[in-house]
């Protein structure tokens, strides 16, 4: 292939190989590839059995309604789709082919968890905004999120995505030919360097708009819980808003938490790979990156009390 794929390199860089699998040549972490390949599956088979939990409750118990819930479902494809990379591929190539990454198919594989990674981030982006948008202006809301805008604006996290991988396999000037990844490399006007600059800062603006569209919408219904307390006179009417207040808040939550796991996992993925310690390099590296999907689905399952409960099998469409 000659292409470009995401990895890290022990040499204390995050970069683009050229299709080369020094990640696995050099070290696997702490001289055992077994142990490398069995936590990296484990955390993958983790993250797989979680998140097909969720997306089993989105789906056929319809956990989110109905627009709301075709964002569950994207976000749900997301972090299936890294787990399983992972667990078929990823962990096992460690012990049974080293070399697995100067594959073409390989490469591919990365860039399927690079994908799978980026469609979670901007699919948590899209959910603090509709959090956001009901608590805030809920009269123009269903306007906003209607059903048709709602699978627009996945449509356009799936774009976004697929371009953050393909755009340097289109494009001949963008292929690779750089020292490294954004955060080591000497600043240039070449289309690998500036492709890499703007997908990262893009990333960066969803990780920090997540975060500030959820401390908005936390502000907002501590405001309005005041207001409707005061006007609420009927005990049984006070106690449905505040369950539906706890409801949100809990929801709201959840994507903070999920908002400081983000970002401290791309500096950990971006600066890791100096640290000298084999052992410490490999967890903060590949194995954090893979054990990320599951601690991700335990915080929606802990902040979620639907989550929790398994009901009788009643299927339910999201459309419905």
């Amino acid at each position: 292939m000659g292409r470009s794929v995401i990895t890290i390199r022990y040499d204390g860089t995050f970069r683009f190989f050229n299709g080369s699998a020094q990640i696995m040549n050099d070290a696997p972490g702490f001289e055992d590839s077994g142990w490398a390949s069995l936590m990296i599956t484990s955390a993958g088979v983790a993250g797989l059995i979680i998140n097909s939990w969720i997306l089993f409750k989105v789906l056929w118990q319809n956990a989110f309604g109905r627009s709301f819930g075709w964002i569950w479902v994207s976000r749900g494809i997301a972090y299936c789709c890294s787990s399983l990379m992972f667990t078929l591929f990823i962990g096992p190539g460690w012990y049974l082919y080293p070399k697995f990454l100067e594959t073409d198919f390989g490469t591919v594989i990365y860039q399927t968890a690079i994908f799978a990674s980026t469609l979670a981030i901007v699919s948590n982006l899209l959910i603090a905004a509709n959090r956001c948008l009901l608590i805030s202006i809920p009269f123009t809301y269903k306007e906003i999120f209607s059903e048709r805008k709602t699978m627009a604006y996945i449509g356009l996290t799936w774009l976004f995505s697929i371009a953050s991988i393909i755009i340097p396999f289109i494009i001949p000037a963008c292929e690779d030919n750089s020292d490294g990844f954004v955060v080591y490399e000497k600043p240039s006007l070449d289309c690998s360097y500036i492709f890499q600059l703007v997908i990262f800062i893009a990333v960066w603006i969803a990780v920090m708009a997540t975060l500030v569209a959820d401390i908005l919408a936390i502000y907002k219904i501590n405001k309005m819980s005041k207001i409707r307390d005061a006007l609420t006179s009927s005990q049984a009417e006070s106690e449905v808003l505040r369950r539906g207040r706890e409801r949100q808040l809990s929801m709201c939550y959840m994507i903070i938490v999920q908002s400081i796991l983000c970002p401290m996992t791309m500096f950990s993925l971006c600066f890791g790979a100096a640290i000298p310690n084999n052992m410490l390099r490999f967890l903060l590296t590949d194995f954090l990156w893979a054990l990320v999907d599951p601690i991700d689905g335990l915080v929606v399952i802990i902040f979620n009390k639907n989550m929790r409960t398994f009901n009788a099998f009643q299927p339910h469409s999201v459309h419905t």
